[in-house]
């Protein structure tokens, strides 16, 4: 059982029946959580970042991967990364857009991230949903 104080006041029980919640961390949000009930394909919960006023350099829109960032991963994967990073819960069909690659090489990318313990990876129906980890999450930020 998850319990949120939420930012409208309401008093409410949300059954996912296995669909999952998606948590988004949120910088330009409210002070307390928001949840989107009929979000699809699953479930999403907004919750404030951070209480700094700065915006933390994952929020900053990247088009070209940090070179230490390129030069560990490669221009691709660390393109794919970023992509991941920047908008959780993307699908495989997204990611060739901002990487410049075709959707399979996207996929295999992907599968090496996951592999590598940088991403997280579920299926639901026919999507398939991508999400950094915290590993990912600090060498995005590191580099």
């Amino acid at each position: 059982m998850l319990s949120v104080t939420m930012a409208s006041g309401i008093d409410a029980d949300l059954y996912l029946e296995g669909q999952g919640l998606l948590l988004v961390p949120s910088v330009f949000g409210t002070d307390a959580p928001v949840i989107i009930p009929d979000a699809q394909p699953q479930p999403v919960l907004f919750y404030p970042a951070s209480s700094d006023s700065t915006l933390p350099d994952i929020v900053r829109p990247r088009t070209v991967p940090p070179a230490t960032l390129a030069q560990l991963l490669g221009r691709t994967r660390a393109a794919i990364l970023l992509t991941v990073a920047d908008r959780a819960g993307c699908t495989t069909t997204e990611l060739p857009t901002t990487a410049g690659v075709s959707v399979s090489t996207a996929s295999e990318h992907a599968s090496v991230l996951r592999q590598a313990g940088l991403i997280a990876t579920t299926r639901h129906h026919k999507a398939v949903l991508h999400t950094v980890t915290p590993t990912g999450l600090a060498l995005v930020n590191t580099a």
